[in-house]
């Protein structure tokens, strides 16, 4: 029994070695590049709400009748 589990183990052991060297180590991967028009550019630098939002306050809460 003791020598299946070693020859098991020793197989493990092996196989996974044959598959992690047939990945590359360190390679890096560059960025994307990402265009922002200027539409957004301009709303991320004053993030108003639009024209036609409504202002709704919350008139109850959990708890308070």
């Amino acid at each position: 029994m003791k020598n299946v589990i070693l020859i098991a183990g020793l197989a493990l052991t092996t196989g996974l070695s044959i598959v992690a060297t047939g990945y590359p180590q360190g390679t890096q991967q560059s960025a994307p590049k990402v265009t922002v028009g200027p539409t957004l550019k301009e709303k991320a630098g004053s993030p108003t709400p639009p024209a036609t939002a409504k202002n709704k306050a919350q008139k109850t809460s959990i708890g308070k009748a």
